[in-house]
């Protein structure tokens, strides 16, 4: 026979969870509610628990409801295991973007990756002056670059094989932060253009408001760009946020992950903690021949491989 106070506590739980979930779904209006928001998958492992709770405890509704809750929270996933359908293409560029951290000193794991993945394009952030140091080592292998050397953790860089058609560096007023841009074509079926990217984390109100208008320009910016455009970096977002599905919702990009898992980057130094914040938005003409999360490279963050194709039917 369950005790009175077990089945107190269990409903007590049932309802903190339930009440955070909640919030987590108003992330759009507050900062906290939007930090929240990214840890939906763990609510739905939360509430499956609470489901086989339930049942043991002999509190049916509180299980239904907790099994009916968890498959709300991971509905919005399923769609990146699904196949796309798309025709095999050949790949014809490889990016590999890292958020490096200013403060990792494991420069030469970074560098044995970029050796061994051989991207085309480097994306970088978090770029001061001891990894710009770091990267002078690419000056052979990827001559071409532009990038916003800065000592707050949001610095960034491109680094390219291929020379650029053009480069610029987003204005930090537009933006809050620099963003990195380029256009390729060299060996390409069509110039394309690439968007490095770092907003700001969602801490504090102002922030909260920073990062989600950063991204909410970034879709609306003019540049010179190309046909068809990546941007990829650390979004200092999940797609579980109001912000970020807005900012997609309204644009010309699709998530690169769609056909390939969930693929969470971040965190690498708390253990049980997996979140998906590095992205890779694409435009429609651009296809995912492979995308993976890469290696433990002394940063918070895991990297971010995409190789892309173009749509055999354009």
């Amino acid at each position: 026979m369950v005790s009175k106070s077990a089945g107190s506590l269990y409903v007590l739980i049932f309802y903190a969870v339930v009440i955070t979930f909640i919030l987590g779904l108003l992330s759009a209006h507050y900062w906290v509610f939007d930090l929240i928001s990214h840890f939906r998958l763990y609510h739905a492992l939360g509430l499956l628990g609470l489901c086989m709770a339930g049942v043991l405890l002999n509190k049916k509704k509180y299980a239904i409801a907790a099994g009916a809750l968890s498959i709300v929270c991971v509905a919005p996933v399923v769609k990146y295991y699904l196949p796309t359908g798309e025709e095999p293409v050949e790949e014809r560029l490889k990016i590999l973007s890292c958020n490096v951290l200013e403060s990792n000193l494991q420069h030469d794991a970074v560098l044995a990756l970029i050796r061994q993945e051989d991207p085309d394009i480097f994306v970088a952030s978090d770029l001061n002056q001891a990894w710009e140091h770091t990267f002078k080592a690419l000056s052979s292998s990827h001559p071409h670059t532009i990038k916003r050397v800065r000592e707050d953790l949001f610095g960034i860089g491109l680094y390219s094989k291929l020379p650029f058609d053009t480069s610029d560096i987003v204005a930090d007023k537009i933006l809050g932060v620099p963003a990195v841009h380029a256009v390729v074509s060299q060996n390409l079926p069509e110039p394309l253009g690439i968007i490095g990217i770092h907003p700001v984390p969602p801490f504090w109100p102002t922030r909260f408001r920073q990062r989600n208008a950063f991204l909410k320009e970034l879709v609306n910016l003019e540049l010179p760009t190309a046909q068809e455009t990546i941007v990829i970096g650390d979004f200092n977002s999940s797609s579980f946020a109001a912000g970020y599905r807005h900012a997609l919702r309204n644009s010309s990009f699709r998530d690169s992950r769609l056909g390939f898992g969930w693929q969470t980057s971040w965190q690498s130094r708390v253990p049980g903690i997996r979140l998906s914040i590095d992205h890779a938005w694409i435009t429609d003409g651009l296809q995912v021949v492979h995308r993976e999360i890469g290696p433990d490279i002394g940063s918070d963050h895991y990297p971010l491989i995409v190789s892309l194709g173009w749509v055999k039917t354009r």
